[in-house]
């Protein structure tokens, strides 16, 4: 096979809810031959293939467990999952390109910390609990690479800084016109502390959409990770770039496996509001 056609073959993994993908709906579907999208992630697939080094993916983790769905800092059974969803997709991969896969995996801290107030020692237990679930697995050691994301904050130099700087000043005067700022607030409220004032949580999605903002300008992805394909857990990520949406755990389970914990009762990660409810569903069918 030429490159075009393994890429084609690889193309067909990557949009295939049989390898663990769900791009449909919400405005996101898989995309299609001959579309400027699939073209991206053709050329960045076939300029592996040129250089005869493994298809290159980057996704962003969180940067601490959420202790409103968890009461530790520790990545557990939910991560797991998610990293085997990912190893599946790599292993696919490899069948049809020898040269394999590489997923770097980059957690958050750096934005947890800056934008939600995250203690460092948090966000230090979480990286570190990946890092050991990455060692002690052979697959996961061979396909996956850990980030911190202050690391790669850091290599950005004071351009970086100074800049986010002037971008939460711009993004705070035009933060209540924006149409995604209620949807922001409630993933915010999700994630902080209970009883937490509102002009807490509007900074916060201030402070978030800041740094995204920079990265973007900083087109930090494409400099740190050059021809790799952005994975991402999240429908509409605000980097600029094409992406692909593997599911996290499954289907009809936490999109993001931070936010949830493994149900043995129901061999499902479930978020505190799917817990709650299957407890009320069982206390209602014991009625009966």
């Amino acid at each position: 096979m030429n490159e075009r056609e393994i890429s084609n073959k690889v193309m067909g993994v990557l949009t295939s809810r049989k390898y663990g993908f769900h791009q449909r709906g919400n405005g996101k579907n898989a995309p299609k031959r001959n579309t400027r999208e699939y073209e991206f992630f053709l050329r960045c697939i076939e300029e592996k293939l040129r250089k005869q080094k493994p298809v290159e993916f980057f996704i962003n983790f969180t940067g601490l467990k959420n202790y409103n769905a968890c009461k530790y800092y520790n990545p557990d059974e939910s991560e797991k999952r998610a990293f085997s969803f990912l190893l599946n997709m790599a292993k696919q991969i490899e069948k049809i390109y020898p040269q394999g896969v590489v997923i770097n995996i980059i957690s958050n801290d750096a934005r947890a910390m800056f934008a939600n107030g995250a203690k460092e020692e948090n966000c230090r237990i979480y990286y570190t609990g990946l890092e050991k679930m990455i060692k002690e697995n052979e697959s996961f050691s061979k396909h996956f690479r850990l980030f911190h994301l202050k690391d790669i904050w850091q290599k950005e130099g004071e351009d970086f800084f100074s800049l986010l700087s002037q971008t939460v000043a711009e993004v705070e005067k035009n933060i209540e016109n924006d149409p995604d700022f209620q949807e922001l607030l409630l993933r915010a409220k999700r994630s902080a502390k209970p009883n937490t004032p509102d002009h807490e949580l509007k900074q916060a999605v201030v402070k978030f959409k800041a740094t995204l903002a920079t990265e973007k300008e900083l087109r930090i992805w494409d400099k740190h990770f050059p021809h790799a394909i952005m994975l991402s857990y999240r429908i509409n990520p605000a980097w600029g770039l094409p992406f692909l949406l593997p599911w996290a755990t499954g289907e009809g389970e936490v999109t993001q496996p931070w936010h949830g914990w493994y149900d043995k009762n129901t061999n499902k990660v479930m978020t505190v509001w799917r817990q709650e409810k299957q407890k009320e569903l069982q206390k209602w069918m014991f009625r009966i």
